[in-house]
């Protein structure tokens, strides 16, 4: 009678598998999230999609949970309760009212509909992972790694024609988080090479760094710095491969600096001062004083979604006023998102994901070492952009790989 549920056992896993892989490279031509009327954030026909999709993966994916380690269960407890405590702080939490030249009150629906997203969204991806039959983990893992280096090829070169800037940036992101895509993708190649030891894998991790350094992004610089001493490190440590990790670690260098000594619109790789930044993380910090426990809610503080559908004018500064002084129009921080809006509530779930993946780095398989070592150095992209609560292609893309590395990793797995 129950036949059905032991959908593990037939190709369509592996189907599934592949088209999130296909749908990997289209994300970085077609972006969910820039389209007129959806105001940056999946509406509701797309989270009712997501919805769909995740009621069909969930029931295989669920009894797959076991298979995860303890520190990726830690990780993901974090990240879900993150966007569910963000959801019911939209639902819950007073309506924001924005003052420009006149009052604009925020309904409700522009509150709930991004966070509402971001839960599905986030369940997908993990169900997705969890649904990927244990002998394809690998390929999957580098058709990704192709997929996102060469679509990140060609939607460079729209970007340079479109928009007529030399900054790396895709449909999946913009130049201020696509970034941590490439760094994990570089690291997919290079724990391949260090199997394969083909040329190829290290052609794709070279790319992948330029890539990054092409996004002129602050947060990728430093994402990228902490991945080569984690790994450089790691290398020192355990005797092993520190040729490799030296030529790494010097060849990261050379490629910064050379870009920003010779490709203007790169210069600003170094340069952290911010005005508007700094105001914001002001106001952020006055908002939580008030409300230390559970935020001032979610939302009220950033209307993000106001701005972007249009409901209300944009500032030309590019800050608003706010019972607490003046903010940008979105977060530009998971962390200050969580302080500001959720309170030590949200601050305990963002640690429970800086923990768990930090432990998960500590206990790595030797054949996925790079990729989690790429994904715990994208944690400081935490505190330059927002992740997990907006971002959602980023974000699927990340949380994705992160369950695959930690998935049945005593599982047999045939060679890419």
């Amino acid at each position: 009678m129950f036949d059905w549920l032991q959908i593990d056992r037939t190709p369509y896993r592996a189907t599934v598998a592949w088209l999130i892989v296909l749908a990997g490279a289209a994300l970085h031509f077609v972006g969910l999230e820039d389209r007129p009327g959806l105001g940056g954030y999946p509406a509701w026909p797309m989270i009712g999609w997501l919805f769909t999709a995740l009621l069909v993966l969930s029931v295989p994916a669920v009894r797959a949970w076991t298979g995860l380690s303890r520190p990726a269960q830690v990780a993901l407890v974090g990240a879900a309760g993150l966007a569910l405590v963000s959801l019911i702080s939209s639902l819950l939490g007073p309506l924001p009212v924005v003052v420009t030249s006149q009052e604009w009150p925020v309904p409700r629906g522009l509150l709930v509909a991004p966070m509402a997203a971001a839960v599905v969204a986030m369940l997908a991806a993990i169900f997705g992972a969890l649904l990927v039959p244990p002998g394809i983990r690998q390929r999957v893992l580098s058709a990704l790694a192709w997929a996102t280096a060469v679509a990140g090829a060609l939607a460079w070169v729209r970007q340079v024609l479109t928009h007529h800037t030399l900054r790396a940036a895709t449909a999946m992101g913009g130049s201020a988080v696509i970034h941590v895509v490439f760094l994990v993708a570089g690291g997919v190649f290079l724990d391949r090479w260090r199997t394969t030891r083909h040329w190829s894998d290290l052609v794709g991790f070279a790319w992948c760094m330029v890539l990054l350094i092409g996004t002129g992004s602050r947060a990728g610089v430093v994402c990228l710095m902490l991945f080569v001493v984690l790994s450089l490190g790691s290398a020192l440590w355990r005797h092993e491969g520190r040729r490799v990790w030296l030529f790494v670690a010097a060849g990261a260098l050379a490629v910064v600096a050379a870009l920003a000594a010779f490709v203007p619109s790169l210069a600003r790789l170094f340069n952290f001062s911010d005005e508007k930044r700094s105001v914001n993380a002001a106001t952020a910090w006055t908002a939580w004083l008030q409300s230390p426990l559970t935020g001032v809610g979610s939302g009220r503080l950033w209307p993000s979604a106001a701005f972007d559908t249009g409901l209300v004018p944009v500032p030309g500064a590019g800050l608003h006023p706010t019972p607490w002084g003046d903010a940008l129009l979105s977060p530009h921080s998971t962390v200050l998102f969580a302080l500001a809006e959720l309170g030590a509530v949200g601050l305990l779930t963002l640690g429970l994901v800086t923990g768990g993946m930090v432990w998960a780095w500590v206990r790595r398989p030797r054949h996925r070492a790079a990729t989690i070592t790429a994904l715990v150095a994208t944690l400081p992209a935490h505190l330059f952009d927002t992740y997990l609560v907006r971002n959602l292609t980023v974000s699927f893309f990340l949380i994705f790989i992160f369950v695959l590395t930690q998935v049945g990793t005593t599982d047999k797995e045939s060679p890419a």
